[in-house]
């Protein structure tokens, strides 16, 4: 089982909801997330478990499937100042850092893996720190809840993305994953430069983990309830064994009663605009996955509403990697590797990386020296110039 942080009141981040037809016909479609969310709950720590990515597969209930709220319950472990574990926790009420965010929303292939990447979102979160430490009511450092009169870690508190107007349809099943950096982890890690990491606490991100709940969902199916998807760059992360690491991916087994905390409502598509003077409209569908809105001040535009299918919410133009040719000189102790990239956006450049190590950027026909005898891994992905990697690096593994 990877480590799980076990053991907050609730901290609710409030979301401004763009719905082009505002709060009416609001659908709950899935919710696993206790309410009022109560105590603090299991956790995956992604700087821990050397995580990047972590989610999971959602089966919707009936109702719409467009402009989609997505929350995610967060556990937030670091203090202020001192640490939550090895005392001296303090934390001034209210206290607040921030971090960018990502929610990704895939699509499912039919063997369960992670299919087209179908909308993604990143917002800059206010993240509330755990509360000071109670010596008189807990001991090891924990602050004390007095409304469940119980002692945690960890702080629970929701997160949420707005995905409205943005002609994104979810299909019946889909993957929903958080996606952040922390200090030495991540798809591209912030490093040890920030003025955080030498402060009195450090890092609050690092100490920031995505919960789990051991809830079946109230609305909507779990239809893969003992697993998980994850990308780390730790085997322990996984509980199949690990074999495909920095790739994120289905962990079929071992996840039972771990379920990640997820909300998702929808709204329905708008149905009733105003004309450009106040007249009233009326929409027309037109069976191709279009309607046209006719005013009665004579205007008309068709659009398409994405009803003809999922429809990514943002733009996501992200690379292909694939190693062309790899030269083992085993007895010289040596690995040359030439690889390029498709796709993407603008001029793509590289970053490699061999076994555990972090990935750095290098170029084609990348050569390794003075190897080790025994089995190694060698990985590359692209990177376009809006910043986006490829999240599956091509990887390769040989032998000296």
């Amino acid at each position: 089982m990877p480590p799980i942080r076990n053991c907050a009141i609730a901290f609710a981040v409030v979301v401004s909801i763009f719905v082009a037809a505002g709060s009416a016909g609001a659908a709950t479609v899935y919710n696993n997330i206790p309410s009022p969310l109560g105590g603090n709950y299991p956790s995956v720590s992604y700087e821990a478990t050397q995580t990047a990515e972590f989610g999971g597969l959602v089966e919707l209930a009936s109702g719409d499937r467009t402009n989609p709220v997505v929350t995610v319950t967060m556990s937030s472990w670091g203090c202020q100042s001192g640490g939550s574990t090895t005392g001296n926790c303090v934390t001034t009420p209210g206290a607040v850092f921030t971090l960018p965010i990502t929610l990704n929303i895939y699509a499912v292939n039919a063997d369960d893996s992670v299919g087209d990447l179908l909308a993604s979102d990143t917002q800059t979160f206010k993240i509330p720190y755990r509360p000071s430490e109670d010596d008189t009511n807990c001991s090891g450092g924990r602050w004390y809840d007095s409304a469940e009169n119980h002692c945690y870690n960890g702080f629970a508190h929701n997160i949420s993305w707005d995905l409205g107007g943005r002609t994104l349809t979810l299909p019946d099943k889909v993957i929903v994953s958080v996606m952040y950096d922390t200090t030495h982890y991540g798809y591209q890690p912030i490093g040890e430069a920030a003025p955080c990491y030498s402060k009195s606490g450090g890092c609050g991100y690092n100490s920031l983990n995505v919960a789990v709940v051991p809830n079946s969902p109230f609305v909507g199916i779990d239809p893969l309830p003992n697993a998980a998807y994850t990308s780390s760059t730790w085997s322990g992360a996984y509980n199949d064994g690990g074999s495909a690491l920095g790739i994120f991916r289905l962990d079929p087994v071992g996840w039972t009663g771990l379920r990640p905390a997820i909300r998702i409502e929808t709204y329905p598509l708008q149905t009733g605009p105003a004309g450009t003077d106040g007249s009233s409209c009326t929409v027309a569908d037109n069976g191709d996955g279009s309607k046209t809105i006719s005013c009665s001040d004579g205007t008309a535009v068709t659009v398409s509403d994405g009803t003809n299918g999922a429809t990514p919410a943002v733009t996501v133009a992200r690379p292909n990697t694939k190693i062309v040719r790899a030269k083992i000189r085993a007895a010289k102790h040596k690995a040359t590797f030439a690889f390029k990239g498709s796709g993407g956006t603008g001029r793509l450049i590289f970053q490699c990386r061999l076994d555990g190590k972090k990935f750095k950027s290098c170029r084609s026909g990348k050569t390794y020296r003075h190897l080790k005898r025994g089995k190694h891994v060698f990985r590359v992905r692209a990177r376009g110039s809006n910043g986006k990697f490829d999240l599956t690096p091509a990887s390769k593994k040989f032998k000296i």
